[in-house]
């Protein structure tokens, strides 16, 4: 598993796990969000979020949501690309 977060790039709240799961020649990608904060992801009022700051905080979840879903895209479409390179490369152990 890798976890990784404060990129430069991808201004997003939590970090990113990456796990890689099963044998060499049958295995499964997961890429998750953890949140740093659960307690914020119940659901709030939109109203009292929009009065503090004018919306600072609405906007910064919503661009961190954004950041996530391009970080997602770039990582499928990474993923995508090499795994025919990787495929059936595993060296047998006998």
């Amino acid at each position: 598993m890798i976890i990784a977060e404060n990129s430069p790039y991808f201004k997003i709240e939590g970090c990113v796990s990456v796990s890689v799961e099963g044998t060499p020649n049958d295995f499964v990608v997961k890429c998750d969000l953890c949140k740093k904060d659960e307690k914020h992801s119940r659901p709030q009022s939109i109203f009292l979020e929009s009065m503090f700051l004018g919306g600072y905080f609405i906007t910064r979840r919503l661009k961190s949501e954004e950041a996530w879903l391009n970080l997602q895209k770039e990582f499928w479409r990474y993923v995508e690309n090499i795994l025919p390179f990787i495929s059936n490369t595993a060296k047998s152990s006998s």
